[in-house]
């Protein structure tokens, strides 16, 4: 991105004319560009999440890594006439492009740009009619899982029975607001539930693994 201009005569009579001292600093941040293309499609006070594209001017869409920062902009040379600064939300397949939620204006005049940089974008909430909850456009919304406690990281037993008997007791915590536990899925392997199933302590039964 170029620097702006010179100050103009009159800006640095301005300047000269007050008390004030500047110190000049340079990003320097590569960021290659990947693929670059056009829109095949006009969007307008609309939100959307992709947009079909039509022929490449850099690179190859097949390089296109989720994630990547998208710059929309007016000129295919100068990237800082950038409109629209985004986030590939899936990778693009041979006719159409996913970006990250947005309204921004859509013209086949613009250009399309993917850089090798990832930046932080929030992922939005998107709700439908019926109450159907989507994040980042299309995929399903989960709640936070619940925070588990009460086990320990590890489980000996050095008797050398052929049938090892444990009892787990765990306790959960809803993160979610207004969540409740009704239920308790536990996956234990190899081992068998003798009791306690859904709940929060089960008794199981593993059998011996022969030591090596």
């Amino acid at each position: 991105m170029g620097f702006p201009s010179q100050l103009t005569a009159g800006q640095l009579t301005q300047v000269r004319a007050t008390e004030q001292a500047f110190k000049q600093y340079l990003a320097f941040t590569p960021a290659d560009v990947v693929w670059q293309t056009q829109p095949n499609e006009t969007k307008s006070d609309e939100v959307y999440a992709s947009f079909e594209w039509i022929g490449t001017l850099q690179g190859a869409y097949t390089s296109v890594k989720e994630g990547q920062t998208v710059l929309i902009t007016t000129s295919d040379t100068d990237l800082s006439t950038v409109i629209y600064r985004g986030r590939v939300r899936t990778t693009p397949d041979a006719t159409t492009f996913y970006i990250n939620e947005n309204s921004t204006t859509l013209s086949t005049a613009y250009y399309v740009t993917v850089l090798d940089d990832f930046d932080i974008h929030e992922r939005l909430e998107r709700r439908l009619e019926d109450g159907t909850e989507y994040k980042d456009w299309d995929l399903t919304f989960q709640t936070l899982p619940p925070l588990i406690t009460g086990l320990q990281s590890s489980y000996v037993d050095t008797s050398g029975s052929a049938t090892v008997n444990f009892v787990f007791s765990a306790t959960a915590d809803a993160t979610a607001n207004g969540a409740a536990i009704s239920t308790y899925s536990w996956d234990v392997g190899d081992g068998s539930i003798n009791s306690g199933a859904g709940t929060a302590s089960i008794d199981v039964d593993f059998p011996r693994r022969a030591s090596e």
